[in-house]
């Protein structure tokens, strides 16, 4: 796991002055990313730097800018398979002097080109610059766990796997993406192939860009999950079939991410994800692996007693710590460093905590990110499952006027009768998600009521905040049939929040700490393999991630498992109204920073006023927060 940087222009035959100090800064501000090595290269009009991590192969010999005949690669990740990559590669007459996987990419692209990527099982985000050729190729893993942004105006290409490095290179521009505003202002974070700034594209998922000596980026697609979900043949195995075939599928992808030459952990929160990667990782080992949380000081939000019985079942050597109030005021000051881009998830505080407890033992730790998208463990899943038939038989006329007199109900209110109505009562986070089922009313199809479930604004709040239309929040995926719709739930989330939100959150959390983290069941070959599964292999007896229970009541009491999670929350909407109550003032009334993002300052300063007095305007609390963080980013970035 490392950091890299470069840039290029592609129709400037003169050596660019200054082109060392230059990606020399690039590179140094993502010395957090890489602390063991630091390389760079230079050629007449192109640069490359890269911040080193070691991981494999801990000698010199890992060390980049790798050059080998014509090419000079940068590279961040993980090639698992790289050993049988390898060994194919000395079939054919290669050889190597090195065991790390940097060089076995470099070859194998020299041996097939960009088929080559189709043999990678692994996270990766990596340059090739061909020195005869004089062209650059730009290449990120299929499901986007490794960042890359890249830049391109005025004849200056550039690529970072984090913002921060452009705003070292004296032609960058921060001119802002007012769609980004709009995306970031519904979700808290802002997807690919947006970025913050006008002229900065994040390379999508399962994509590579190639770059020649014209200059215009050519971007394709080597793989895509809506294609994959498309051409999925419908697993027709018995339960019992389907609950091996899982496992297994599980325990090799899983056993896979151990490979290291440092010491390895795993981030335990005592859910089903996380229970199911320790149980399948212990199981085959004498040794118990190290599993980490973290616990808070208020009740509501502690669950590290959970993780702790799971630990305690499944042998493991366990860490937990509690957290005070301190500790999250120190990373709140922190997250625009941290998180370069606005970024809105709160649940990043913690996550950072959890990386620096971790980091004090294991230089990786596994993270069980993506059960939920995989194989439908989100609430908003089951809603969709168990409501949208419901209303869809109600004419939508009459679901329009119903949403309509709904929305006189207040949250509050809401949330005090809602639990007492036959089918309501299962639903956490009621006054919080009450706005979003009224919304949900006037949906048109499954995924329109995922999409209104999901975002934190109604089209209104919206246009009063910004004077625009919703950009959507997730590109549409092909139609499926009815007994795989929830494959189309995945695919929605896979290509916006997933990318967008989960692999920024634990890959900058992590990373600010010189942490790598591992996504075990984000190896493609589960992913396809999730998406062959029909319906009732992921919700049945309304219970989320059915085949994946069964799997972990092998090795885990189902008293220890079937409970709500809570997830990462922290009490932030209370921090607004205590700890920064006057930077929110102060947010309310800067003319600059509500101008330089286009919202309407009179909106603003009465939804913050609001918000103060203990009322709820059109602006949800949480998309409050989001307003504040890109506050604070913009006086990180912009205004510094």
């Amino acid at each position: 796991m490392c950091r890299i940087s470069g840039f290029y222009y592609p129709a400037n035959n003169q050596p660019i002055p200054q082109r060392s100090t230059i990606i020399g800064n690039m590179i140094q501000s993502l010395a957090h990313g890489g602390p063991d090595d630091e390389g760079i290269f230079v050629d007449q009009h192109v640069a490359l730097g890269h911040r080193r991590l070691s991981i494999i192969d801990l000698s010199a010999l890992g060390h980049q800018p790798y050059e080998w005949d014509k090419y000079v690669m940068v590279y961040n990740g993980e090639m698992y398979n790289y050993e049988e990559v390898r060994s194919e590669l000395i079939q054919k007459g290669y050889e190597f002097i090195s065991h790390s996987d940097t060089e076995v990419i470099i070859k194998a692209y020299h041996e097939w080109g960009t088929a080559c990527i189709h043999k990678f099982r692994g996270m990766f985000a990596f340059a090739i610059w061909n020195r005869l050729e004089q062209k650059m190729l730009l290449c990120r893993d299929r499901i986007g766990v490794k960042p890359l942004y890249w830049y391109w105006k005025d004849g200056l290409f550039m690529f970072a796997s984090e913002l921060k490095a452009f705003h070292h290179h004296p032609d960058f521009c921060k001119d802002i993406d007012y769609d980004a505003v709009n995306l970031y202002m519904q979700s808290g974070y802002i997807r690919s192939p947006y970025s913050i700034f006008k002229f900065v594209k994040k390379l999508e998922p399962g994509s590579y860009l190639s770059l020649d000596e014209k200059g215009q980026p050519q971007i394709l697609k080597y793989w895509n999950i809506d294609d994959k979900a498309k051409s999925a043949r419908i697993n027709a195995d018995a339960d019992e079939v389907v609950i091996k075939n899982t496992e297994d599928l599980l325990t090799e992808a899983f056993n896979l991410r151990m490979v290291a030459d440092v010491p390895v952990g795993v981030f335990l929160s005592g859910g089903i994800d996380s229970s199911l990667v320790t149980a399948l990782l212990q199981k085959d080992r004498d040794q118990p692996i190290n599993t980490y949380t973290i616990g808070f000081e208020d009740k509501v939000y502690d669950e590290s007693h959970h993780a702790a019985d799971v630990a305690k079942a499944l042998g493991t050597h366990h860490h937990s710590f509690i957290c005070k109030i301190s500790e999250f005021e120190r990373i709140t000051e922190s997250l625009s460093d941290i998180y370069d881009e606005p970024f809105g998830d709160s649940s990043g505080i913690p996550t950072t905590l959890v990386s620096e407890e971790a980091r004090k033992h294991v230089t990786v730790a596994l993270s069980a990110d993506a059960g939920d998208e995989l194989f439908s463990g989100y609430e908003r899943y089951l809603i969709a499952n168990k409501y949208y038939d419901k209303i869809s038989k109600v004419p939508y006329a009459l679901r329009g006027l119903a949403a309509g007199m709904a929305g006189l109900v207040s949250p509050a209110m809401a949330a005090s009768l809602l639990p007492k109505i036959p089918g309501f009562g299962d639903i956490k986070h009621l006054e919080i998600r009450y706005p979003k089922m009224v919304r949900a009313l006037k949906s048109k199809s499954r995924l329109d009521f995922l999409s209104l479930v999901t975002s934190s604004i109604t089209s209104e709040a919206l246009h009063g905040l910004m004077a625009s239309e919703p950009v959507p929040i997730f590109e549409m995926p092909s139609e499926l049939p009815q007994n795989q719709y929830l494959s189309m739930f995945t695919v929605a989330d896979a290509t916006s929040y997933l990318e967008g939100d989960i692999m920024t959150k634990v890959d900058r959390a992590t990373m600010s700490v010189a942490l790598e983290a591992r996504e075990p069941f984000l190896d493609h070959k589960v992913i396809e393999y999730a998406l062959s599964l029909p319906n009732k292999f992921k919700i049945r007896d309304h219970q989320s991630k059915w085949v994946l229970r069964q799997i972990l009541y092998q090795y885990v009491p189902s008293s220890a498992i079937d409970r709500r999670k809570q997830g990462f929350g922290i009490p932030f909407i209370q921090w607004l109204s205590t700890l920064y109550i006057n930077e929110v003032r102060d947010m309310a009334v800067d003319t600059v920073f509500l101008d330089h993002f286009k919202l309407n300052r009179d909106f603003v300063k009465k939804e913050a006023g609001l918000f103060l007095e203990g009322k709820t305007g059109m602006l949800e609390h949480g998309t409050l927060w989001y307003l504040f963080v890109l506050y604070r980013w913009y006086k990180r970035w912009i205004r510094a």
